[in-house]
C-alpha cells in the first residue's frame, strides 16, 4: 500500500467554522445528486469498448453531473504475458463484494434499482443516472488538488456540507468518505477496440487516497454541519509498470452509506505547477450529426485539450464538396478539458443531391497538430410548403427534449413545448415559414438516449394533412431536418389577377395543362388556394 497521510480532519457546525475563520467553498444550498458510474471492464472483453462509449456519451450529455471510475478486474482483465496489468487489489475487492460476473457492467451510485438491481448493464446506465440526478443530495461536496513535481506529493482537500441529517442505517452503516484517483490517456491493448495496442483507456481507476477499500467514516452528519478533510498522497512513478502522468489524473470524492448508496460525488483535476503537457488535441462532431440536408454556414465541434495550456487559436482544413479551404478560429479551449464546444465558419455545401464535408485541425496556438478527419455526408434540402402542421410524439421523459425551429443563422425562431414528463403524448403545432428561406427543425435529447421510451416520432404535414416528411425514430442526441420554404410569389401574383380561375400553376407562374410532378397550386372557384406538393 502506498504511503498515505491524513493531515487534518475538521468536522464542525457552520458557526464553529466561521469562528475559526475558515473560508469554505462548498455550497450550502440544497442540490440534486451527481452521478458516479463505476464501470467494470477488462482488456479481453470484446464488448467493453461499447461500454466505454456509453460512459463517454453520459459524460458528453451531462458533463457537470457525471463522474466515471473504470475498474479493470475479473477474468477478462487478466493480462497475457506481454500485456500491461490494469487490475488493482481494491478493484478486485469491489468486484467480489458486489458479485460482478458480467462485463461490461456498472453501478450507478451503488444504488439498488427496482427490478434491475445494483450491478446493471450499460443499456440501463442513462435512465438510472437520470433518476439519480432527480433526487436531492443530503450532502454537498467540493474538492481541490495540487501536485508538487519535486516531492511527488498530491495534496487534496475535500469539503462537505450536510443539507439533511443522515442517520445510521439498520445495518449500522454510516456516511463514509471515499477519495479515488483515476487516469486518462493510457494507451494499451483492448479486445474489440479495433486499434490493437493503441487503444486509449480513460477514467481508469488507480488507487484510493482514503485508507482501505471502503473509505473513512464521518464522525457527524447532522443537517447544517460541515466537514473538511485534507490528505497528502505520495504519487508513484507507475502502477504495475503503467506510468503515472500527473497531468492526466482526476480526483473523485464521494460519500457512501457504508459500502453502498452514493449520497453525492464530486471530482477535480490536480493543479500541476511547473508541468506542461504537449498539444495533443482531438476534435469530434457536435451531438446531433448532419444527415437529412445541411445549410448552416458553420459547424459546431467539440475539442479535447490535453495540454496544460489553453488553446486560443487554431487552423482547420475544410474540404467542402471537393473544394479545400483553410479556416482560422479564435477563442479559448481551457487546459486539460474535454468536450469544449467551439464553432468554426465553413462554406455552405447544401445544393447537391449528395454533399460531403471533411474537417480536421492542423494547428493549435501556432503548433502543428494532426487530428483525425471528421466527415459529414448529407443530402439536399427538402422543399416544403410555407404553412405546415407539425405533429410529434414524446416519450415518458419529455422534459429531456427540446423541439426547436431555427433559421438560416441557427437562431431559434420558434420553440415547441416544453412538454410534461411521465406522459407519452402526441402534440400538434402550426408553423408559418417565410417563402424562400431555409429552416431547421431540431429535436434534441439532453441525455443522449433518444425519444425511445416508448418510441416517439416527428411528422410534418401540409395544410391538407398530406405528409411532407417524417422521422419515425429519434435516437441518441436527436435529429435535424433541414427544409426550404417554397417561394410561391409568382403564383400569388397570378391569384391576385385571376382569383376565381380554376387552374394549376407551377411555382414559377407557368400554367400547367396536366398534373405535373413537383409543387403545384390549385385555385378553387371560391378563390381559395390548395397547395399540392406532389412527389
Amino acid at each position: 500500500m502506498l504511503m498515505k497521510r491524513l493531515f487534518t480532519i475538521l468536522i464542525a457546525a457552520c458557526g464553529v467554522l466561521t469562528a475559526f475563520g475558515y473560508d469554505y467553498h462548498v455550497t450550502t444550498q440544497p442540490t440534486d445528486r451527481k452521478v458516479l458510474l463505476e464501470e467494470f471492464t477488462g482488456i479481453h472483453c470484446g464488448n467493453c469498448p461499447d461500454g466505454h462509449k456509453y460512459a463517454s456519451r453520459l459524460l458528453l450529455a451531462q458533463p457537470d453531473d457525471v463522474y466515471v471510475m473504470c475498474i479493470h478486474g475479473g477474468m477478462f482483465a487478466i493480462p497475457a504475458f506481454d500485456e500491461p496489468d490494469y487490475r488493482t487489489d481494491i478493484g478486485e475487492e469491489i468486484i467480489t463484494e458486489f458479485g460482478v460476473t458480467s462485463f461490461p457492467s456498472g453501478m450507478i451510485n451503488r444504488y439498488n434499482f427496482d427490478e434491475i438491481g445494483t450491478v446493471i448493464s450499460r443499456s440501463y446506465w442513462t435512465q438510472s443516472s437520470r433518476t439519480m440526478t432527480r433526487t436531492s443530495a443530503p450532502v454537498n461536496l467540493w474538492a481541490s488538488a495540487e501536485y508538487n513535481k519535486d516531492t511527488r506529493m498530491l495534496d487534496i482537500t475535500v469539503e462537505g456540507y450536510f443539507t439533511e441529517s443522515v442517520t445510521a442505517g439498520e445495518d449500522g452503516s454510516v456516511p463514509t468518505l471515499n477519495v479515488a484517483i483515476t487516469q486518462d490517456y493510457i494507451q494499451g491493448p483492448q479486445s474489440g477496440g479495433l486499434v490493437g495496442n493503441e487503444y486509449i483507456h480513460k477514467h481508469m481507476f488507480r488507487d484510493f487516497v482514503t485508507e482501505g477499500t471502503w473509505g473513512e467514516a464521518l464522525e457527524s452528519a447532522n443537517a447544517g454541519e460541515f466537514f473538511v478533510k485534507n490528505y497528502s498522497y505520495a504519487l508513484p512513478e507507475a502502477y504495475k509498470d503503467v506510468a503515472v502522468v500527473p497531468t492526466d489524473l482526476e480526483v473523485i470524492a464521494y460519500v457512501t452509506m457504508g459500502k453502498r448508496d452514493v449520497l453525492n460525488v464530486i471530482g477535480c483535476q490536480p493543479v500541476c505547477e511547473g508541468m506542461t503537457a504537449i498539444y495533443d488535441p482531438e476534435i469530434a462532431l457536435e451531438k446531433i450529426p448532419a444527415s437529412r440536408g445541411y445549410y448552416f454556414n458553420y459547424i459546431d465541434l467539440y475539442v479535447d485539450n490535453r495540454s496544460t495550456e489553453p488553446i486560443t487559436t487554431a487552423l482547420f482544413e475544410v474540404n467542402s464538396n471537393g473544394e479545400v479551404y483553410t479556416i482560422s478560429w479564435e477563442g479559448e479551449v481551457p487546459p486539460r478539458s474535454v468536450n469544449t464546444p467551439i464553432r468554426i465558419e465553413v462554406p455552405a455545401a447544401a445544393g447537391e443531391e449528395t454533399n460531403s464535408m471533411k474537417v480536421k485541425m492542423t494547428k493549435a496556438n501556432g503548433t502543428d497538430v494532426s487530428t483525425s478527419t471528421l466527415t459529414m455526408s448529407y443530402g439536399e434540402i427538402l422543399e416544403v410548403p410555407t404553412e405546415l402542421k407539425v405533429k410529434h410524439r414524446t416519450d415518458r421523459f419529455a422534459a429531456d427534449n427540446t423541439y426547436l425551429l431555427r433559421d438560416e443563422t441557427g437562431e431559434v425562431v420558434r420553440e415547441f413545448g416544453p412538454y410534461e414528463d411521465g406522459l407519452a403524448e402526441t402534440y400538434e403545432e402550426n408553423v408559418s415559414l417565410e417563402p424562400g428561406k431555409k429552416y431547421c427543425f431540431e429535436i434534441a435529447d439532453a441525455w443522449g438516449d433518444g425519444i425511445l421510451s416508448p418510441r416517439g416520432n416527428f411528422k410534418i404535414y401540409d395544410t391538407n394533412d398530406q405528409l411532407v416528411t417524417q422521422q419515425l425514430e429519434i435516437s441518441l442526441f436527436g435529429i435535424r431536418i433541414f427544409v426550404k420554404a417554397a417561394d410561391d410569389s409568382a403564383v400569388r401574383n397570378i391569384l391576385s389577377e385571376k382569383p376565381h380561375e380554376v387552374a394549376r400553376y407551377a411555382l414559377d407562374g407557368t400554367r400547367l395543362e396536366a398534373p405535373t410532378a413537383g409543387i403545384n397550386i390549385v385555385v378553387m372557384s371560391d378563390g381559395t388556394v390548395s397547395k399540392q406538393f406532389v412527389k
